[in-house]
Parts: C-alpha cells; sequence; structure tokens
C-alpha cells in the first residue's frame, strides 16, 4: 500500500494539480515528516492518499483519515 501512496505523490510531483484541491504533506508530520514539502492534490486524490496512509500505517493516520471523511 505505500509503495502505491509513493507513486501517487510521486505523479503530482511530476504532474502539479493546478485546480481546486488540498495541499497535502508528502510525509505526514504525525509520522515523522516535516511542514514542508507539500503536494497539491485533487480533492479525489487526497482522500484516497489519506485513506492509502491510514490502510497502511493505522494508528495516528486513523483520525486524518476519519477528519477527511468528515470533509468530503
Amino acid at each position: 500500500m505505500l509503495e502505491r501512496y509513493r507513486k501517487l505523490i510521486e505523479h503530482y510531483v511530476d504532474n502539479p494539480h493546478n485546480g481546486l484541491g488540498e495541499d497535502h504533506h508528502i510525509l505526514p508530520v504525525s509520522l515523522g515528516g516535516e511542514y514542508y514539502p507539500k503536494v497539491r492534490l485533487s480533492y479525489r486524490a487526497h482522500y484516497i492518499a489519506h485513506r492509502m496512509l491510514w490502510k497502511a500505517v493505522g494508528g495516528k493516520m486513523t483520525s486524518a483519515f476519519h477528519l477527511i471523511c468528515l470533509l468530503y
């Protein structure tokens, strides 16, 4: 699952999303990432990214995924 997450993020790094969307921490701060860098994702891709992280890592990613579910 983390490999699929990496490919999703790489796609948006290589092909920036210029429409409506969300900025997403490439490596979440709660998992030891820095506040930057971020990547711009479409709303759908942002939901999918959080779902992938939740499935792969669980724990701290559970609340982030549930928050995304409430927003979208």
